[in-house]
C-alpha cells in the first residue's frame, strides 16, 4: 500500500500482513485508534505481521489505542503517542530503528515475548536517550533490545512489569508529589497513622512547609 499526503487510520484489530507500507511525505500519517471495542478490548486495535513501514512519515498512536509489531515486522519512520494509555507492542523479531516520540506516564512499550523468567532489566542512557532492556533466555547468553526516544527522560522514569499475557511492559512511572494541608495541633499519632499511609510528602501547617519521608 502507498500513501502521499494523507492519513491512513487503522483500528478495530486491523491486520496488515506482508509487503510495504510507504509513507512518502513528511505529513503522511499511519494513525492508530481505539476500535469500537475501547481501549480494553481482546487485543491490538492494529497489528502490522511482517510489514515495513517506510520513508519520511509519522506512525502515530493515539490515546488508549495498541500497535502491535510481530513476525519482523519493522518501521523505519517515527513513532508518535499522542495522547496517554497507548501502547506500542512488539516482539523481538520486529524492529524500530527511529525515535519514539511523547512517551510519559500512561504511555507503554510492550516486550510481548521477554518473559519474567527471563529476568528483564530496563536502563536508561540520557545522554544519548535510549531505553535497553536486557534479558537472558535460557541457556543463552544476555540479549539486549533497544528503542531510541525522544522527549528527555531520566533512568528513573523507568519501570518494567509483567504484561497479562507473560511479556514485559515498560511504563513510564510518574513521579507524584503529595501536599497535606493540616490545621494546626493535627493530632498524627492515630491509627492508622497518616504520614505511615501516605509514605512520604510534604505538611503545611500554617502555610509552613515541613517535610516528612
Amino acid at each position: 500500500a502507498q500513501t502521499s499526503g494523507s492519513t491512513l487510520v487503522l483500528d478495530d484489530g486491523t491486520t496488515i500482513s506482508g509487503g510495504a507500507l510507504a509513507l512518502n511525505d513528511a505529513n503522511d500519517v499511519l494513525e492508530i485508534e481505539v476500535g469500537p471495542g475501547g481501549s480494553n478490548g481482546p487485543g491490538p486495535d492494529a497489528t502490522l505481521d511482517g510489514v515495513t513501514v517506510t520513508n519520511a512519515g509519522t506512525v502515530q498512536i493515539d490515546s488508549g489505542a495498541t500497535l502491535a509489531l510481530q513476525d519482523r515486522a519493522a518501521i523505519d519512520g517515527a513513532i508518535s503517542f499522542n495522547g496517554t494509555g497507548g501502547m506500542l507492542a512488539l516482539d523481538t523479531s520486529s524492529n524500530v530503528s527511529n525515535a519514539v516520540v511523547g512517551l510519559s506516564s500512561g504511555n507503554a512499550i510492550d516486550f510481548t515475548d521477554i518473559t519474567s523468567n527471563e529476568n528483564p532489566q530496563v536502563q536508561y542512557d540520557s545522554t544519548s536517550d535510549t531505553l535497553r532492556v536486557t534479558y537472558q533466555p535460557a541457556e543463552h547468553s544476555p540479549i539486549t533490545e533497544t528503542i531510541q526516544l525522544s522527549g528527555g527522560h531520566t533512568a528513573s522514569d523507568f519501570v518494567a512489569v509483567q504484561d497479562q499475557n507473560g511479556g514485559t511492559e515498560v511504563l513510564d512511572q510518574p513521579n507524584a508529589s503529595v501536599t497535606v494541608l493540616t490545621p494546626d495541633g493535627l493530632d498524627f499519632q492515630t491509627n492508622p497513622n497518616p504520614l505511615t499511609e501516605m509514605g512520604s510528602g510534604a505538611i503545611e501547617p500554617s502555610g509552613s512547609m515541613f517535610t516528612f519521608t
